[in-house]
């Protein structure tokens, strides 16, 4: 049987990169930045083969925004959904998969949330998940089908926010963030790679969220790394520090939402890591 090739946008993030090794069983094929400034035609003609499109591409979050950098952050998803969307375009009929990466900054910081939940934050991360969901509906098609991934905190040691804490950690200097009240949902990478060939095996369309089961909080998640380091964590950097250090930008810094991947659960995915104390062994260890 002919392998399934499975077309990478974003494939130099941490997350692609990791994806792009992990999914040996299909032919995969790279889609670079610059690989978004060919002309259509040539875009096209280039991934016009990939049976599964994955779309992890976006200008990062974790970072000052100024009123120009906002405006990256929205464009960047959007145009790159449109882009991929021309491969659709070219050949409606033809049965493809589309994937698009998205947030659970779309939910509110106050409950928890499935699937269902149209408890929606206010801000503008959730703005621009809304703007970026629908843009990828616009690619349904006789042959399309969608699933939109709301992804939690991602954790890695070789980027993200855990790769940035191990070393502040490792010198006994962890610090919850002000009360550390807010909720975090996360997923171990593995999890998240297993869970898009999951996705991809099967028949799956629709949303889905991607975090373990077992969301925390701030707090808890700096106890229990510090606790894997075996290092003290005491101290609390108050919320304004990061107000000055990032702005606006500071909310998906200092809130939090609690997810629950109940569609994944039900579907019968078995999570290798759906406790937050085994998943940081693994990673740390």
């Amino acid at each position: 049987m002919k392998k399934k090739t499975v077309a990478i946008a974003g494939a130099s993030g941490m997350v692609g990169t990791y994806l792009s090794s992990y999914l040996q069983s299909y032919e995969i094929l790279k889609i670079y930045r610059q690989d978004f400034n060919l002309e259509i035609g040539e875009f096209v003609e280039k991934y016009r083969k990939a049976d599964v499109i994955l779309n992890l591409a976006g200008a990062p979050v974790s970072r000052r925004w100024t009123k120009r950098y906002k405006k990256e952050i929205l464009s960047s998803r959007i145009n790159s959904t449109r882009k991929l969307g021309s491969i659709i375009k070219n050949d409606p009929v033809r049965e493809r998969l589309y994937i698009s990466a998205s947030a659970i900054g779309i939910y509110n910081d106050n409950e928890e949330h499935t699937e269902r939940s149209m408890k929606f934050g206010n801000g503008f991360i959730k703005e621009v998940v809304h703007a970026w969901e629908q843009e990828v509906y616009k690619l349904r098609s006789e042959g399309t089908r969608i699933c939109i991934l709301r992804t939690g905190v991602v954790l890695s040691n070789t980027g993200g926010m855990l790769a940035r804490l191990l070393p502040i950690f490792k010198l006994g200097l962890g610090a919850r963030i002000g009360k550390g009240e807010q909720y975090l949902s996360w997923i171990h990478i593995e999890d998240l790679a297993r869970a898009v060939d999951f996705i991809i095996a099967g028949e799956h369309t629709g949303i889905y969220n991607l975090t373990a089961p077992g969301y925390c909080t701030n707090r808890e998640f700096t106890k229990r790394l510090a606790s894997s380091l075996k290092r003290p964590a005491l101290l609390a950097i108050p919320k304004f520090v990061f107000k000055i250090v990032y702005g606006q930008g500071t909310e998906v810094i200092t809130g939090g939402q609690a997810v629950v991947p109940q569609r994944l659960i039900k579907e019968g995915f078995i999570f290798k890591y759906p406790e937050l104390e085994v998943a940081l062994a693994d990673i740390v260890n």
